[in-house]
Order: structure tokens, then C-alpha cells, then sequence
């Protein structure tokens, strides 16, 4: 399972308040000691970083979660980590205020609607479903269909088109 949120935040530094295309990409991996990347993982996190500041959240315990990151090889592309105890709508104004973003602005891609999408939506931000074929049969939940903040990819590389399109958006 690979959970990513983007976040869309102004670069380091900024005055309060600053708008800009900056993202925030967040990577779960699921096994704890035989870290399994999903296809596309890497190559968006590749794309992402350099042009977006790219921050992991996650949600565990702390020590297992720390391992988890690095025996998956990905931590050079994050600017910082946030293992969380839970992801609600607050959660994530929380961690978009304390790094200088707006909720607005900030994507949240996942493979569970319950845990991923809908409390990024219902904070005020994006949501992005990426499917993937096994879910916890407690995370199943209805697609949010009347709402232009909700994407659905095919797999996580889809998420790059999503916030280059957002990206665009926000230059207008």
C-alpha cells in the first residue's frame, strides 16, 4: 500500500501568506522489514521533487514508521516526516499551518477514501483516490462524486498530472 499526499506550500522562507506551486508528497510504505515499492512510487516522487517541497506523513507508530521509511529507500526526497496518530481534517490543517501552506491548496492521494481522501476534503483541501486492489474491508467507503476538490488516478504516477493541472490552475 502506498498512501502520497501533496501538498501545494510556498517554498522555505516565504512571508506568511505567500502563494506559490510548491508540493508536498507523502509515501506510506506498508511492509515493515520487506519494503515492496509500488509500481510508479518512485518516478513520482522523482518528478515531484526539485520543483516541490516534498514532506511524508503517515500514520503508526513512530519507531516502525521511521523504519519503514528508511528501508524504503525514499527518504532523501523528503523535506521532513510527520507520523501522525490518525488522519482527520484537523490533522492535516495542523501540519499544512505549521509548514506555512494553506489547506486549500493541499492534495491529499490515497488508496482508501475513508483514511486518505475524504478527511483531506473534509478539511478543506484535495483529495486524489489512487485504487488499489487490496483494502482493509473497514476503509471501504462511497466515492465523493459532488465535489470538484475529489480526482481518482489509475495508479500513483497519475498524481503528477493531477498537481501539474492544479498547478495551472493556480497561476490564473
Amino acid at each position: 500500500r502506498a498512501t502520497v499526499t501533496i501538498a501545494l506550500l510556498p517554498p522555505a522562507g516565504s512571508p506568511a501568506g505567500t502563494q506559490t506551486k510548491s508540493a508536498t508528497a507523502v509515501i506510506e510504505p506498508d511492509k515493515p522489514n520487506d519494503i515492496e515499492l509500488l509500481p510508479h512510487v518512485e518516478a513520482t516522487l522523482k518528478a515531484l521533487h526539485g520543483d516541490h517541497r516534498l514532506l511524508l506523513i503517515t500514520k503508526g507508530d513512530l519507531h516502525h514508521q521511521e523504519r519503514k521509511v528508511l528501508a524504503s529507500g525514499l527518504a532523501h526526497y523528503f523535506e521532513g516526516v510527520e507520523i501522525v496518530s490518525d488522519k482527520k481534517p484537523e490533522t492535516f490543517r495542523k501540519i499544512c499551518s505549521r509548514h506555512g501552506g494553506q489547506v486549500e491548496r493541499m492534495v491529499m492521494a490515497g488508496n482508501s477514501i475513508r483514511s486518505d481522501v475524504l478527511p483531506m476534503i473534509h478539511a478543506g483541501g484535495i483529495g486524489v483516490y489512487v485504487p488499489f486492489d487490496i483494502l482493509w474491508d473497514h476503509e471501504h467507503e462511497i466515492i465523493p462524486s459532488e465535489t470538484e476538490r475529489f480526482y481518482e488516478v489509475e495508479n500513483i504516477g497519475g498524481v503528477v498530472g493531477v498537481v501539474q493541472s492544479l498547478a495551472e490552475k493556480n497561476k490564473r
